[in-house]
């Protein structure tokens, strides 16, 4: 029988009163919403929690609530994946929170990391014994050049880690080459500022506000760095790592185990910055892309043991990285918006660890955007107001997927837009309103509007509104002796 399958019977989803005593709020009920999602609907199932809540044990949990014989995960970078790899052998996080028993009582399943391009059958075929793949888009995703899909029949559960990726042509064919598994996609950001659409129905949010009441997050203490208006790029970064040292060295006196992370834009900044910490008396390396994966999991080794205080970083260590001991956290160079600010320090706010304290962020003021700035007064509770800002995006954004979400196709479609549905479009900021002199009659779709040729049409729930897509078609025919190109380019058309 296959592992999950036949060890189900092991998870015990139950909320914990007290740490290490059970699962969290948010986390249970991601399952509980993902296991009525499976016995009700097929399509890509999307599960949004906060940034650090703890997707891992929601990940390796639905593969036992699922039942599922084979589990491909996705994730996007080679870092996640050795650690999204290495949470599957072990299952230490469910075992930590007393959802699945010790080792000794439970051998963890069988896992297979792809680190090469696939490009035959045969490849996939020899992953078959194993009861997890784990991947990236860049070794595994049918859109490569040269890359070939997995058998249809081989995967039964496709989760996709950080799944506001998903639009990227390399994430979505993972979800059109396995149209006979089950997809679960997990983000922390379920609505993306480009506003393209995520594949599936989001069946459970759990916003940062619900998360910080539970106490799900420790604190974050920032700390300004303030130089001279006129300071040279030189300087602002010795006053960083000044500053830095001096943190580290106060939270060592205090007996925590706090980890330094140094964000930076580009790599020759980062080793200049990496010489800059080890004179000041730090261990610290740079990472970047120019590392190989070995030496990447070396230096993360040496940072779990305590070979290494900190690392100066450019885009690693980064999205979806756990390491709760990263409490020190230096931003050389700014983000550009706030979106990406309230990640960064989002992840010093783990609270996993049990030799960690307070968390604290270092910036200088005035390198911060304007949409940014409020995160940087005095006295502000950075539990709130981060709470705040996330959520009153996303609720925006989630009420616009409700309405969305509540329209059933009417009608049928012209073959060129079958694929369209009603969550890629955006709601209109300008609406015109019109007085009708008698109700519509809704119950068929028109097939045109005026000149307007209708393509496509779904009906409200309530079946009160209709949302249809309809196109102009213009045809003109060329005066006598004169061919449609010159007709064109006296237009301005060519």
């Amino acid at each position: 029988m296959p592992y999950f399958a036949e060890n189900a019977r092991h998870l015990t989803l139950r909320e914990g009163q007290s740490p290490n005593t059970g699962l969290r709020r948010g986390q249970v009920g991601a399952l509980y919403a993902l296991a009525a999602h499976f016995i009700e609907r097929h399509d890509p199932a999307l599960i949004s929690l906060p940034t650090g809540y703890g997707k891992t044990a929601v990940l390796t949990a639905a593969c036992f609530l699922a039942q599922a014989r084979r589990v491909l995960v996705v994730t996007p970078t080679n870092t996640l994946r050795t650690q999204t790899a290495r949470a599957f052998r072990t299952l230490d996080t469910l075992r930590r929170l007393t959802a699945l028993p010790a080792e000794a009582a439970l051998a963890g399943p069988l896992v297979a990391v792809v680190e090469e391009r696939i490009t035959s059958p045969q490849q996939w075929q020899a992953l078959e014994s194993s009861d997890v793949v784990v991947c990236t888009p860049y070794s595994a995703s049918p859109d490569l050049d040269g890359a070939v899909p997995p058998p249809a029949d081989m995967f039964d559960l496709v989760l996709l880690d950080e799944g506001h990726h998903s639009p990227a042509k390399t994430w979505a064919a993972f979800i059109r080459a396995t149209p006979n598994s089950r997809h679960v996609l997990l983000s922390a950001t379920p609505f993306r500022r480009d506003r393209r659409q995520l594949p599936g129905r989001l069946i459970f949010y759990y916003s940062l506000r619900q998360a910080v009441s539970e106490n799900a997050f420790g604190k974050v203490c920032f700390s300004p760095v303030i130089v001279d208006e006129d300071a040279l790029p030189e300087s602002r970064d010795a006053a960083l790592v000044a500053r830095a040292v001096e943190v580290f060295r106060r939270d060592a006196a205090a007996g925590l185990q706090h980890r330094l992370l140094a964000r930076t834009a580009r790599i020759s900044d980062a080793e200049r910055l990496e010489e800059q910490y080890v004179n000041a008396g730090l261990r610290v390396e740079a990472v970047s892309s120019r590392r190989s994966k070995q030496q990447i999991e070396e230096i993360e080794r040496r940072l779990v043991v305590g070979e290494l205080d900190g690392v100066v970083c450019v885009d690693m260590f980064g999205e979806g990285y756990d390491f709760p001991k990263f409490k020190i956290a230096v931003l050389h160079s700014a983000h550009k918006s706030l979106v990406p600010t309230l990640q960064f320090i989002g992840r010093f706010a783990r609270t996993n660890d049990e030799q960690t304290g307070t968390a604290t962020f270092l910036a200088v003021p005035r390198d911060v955007d304007a949409e940014s700035s409020e995160l940087y007064r005095d006295g502000v509770d950075w539990d709130v107001l981060l709470a705040d800002v996330v959520e009153a995006r996303q609720q925006l954004a989630l009420q616009q997927r409700e309405t969305l979400q509540s329209f059933a196709q009417a009608g049928h479609p012209h073959a060129d837009y079958e694929a369209v549905n009603p969550g890629a479009f955006r709601l209109p900021q300008h609406i015109a309103v019109y007085r009708a002199g008698q109700a519509p009659d809704f119950s068929a779709a028109p097939e045109t509007l005026n000149s307007l040729q209708i393509t496509n049409g779904w009906l409200s729930d309530d079946h009160s509104t209709y949302l249809l897509l309809a196109k102009s078609v213009r045809l003109s025919l060329p005066p006598q002796n004169e061919s449609l190109a010159e007709v064109k380019l006296k237009q301005g058309e060519m």
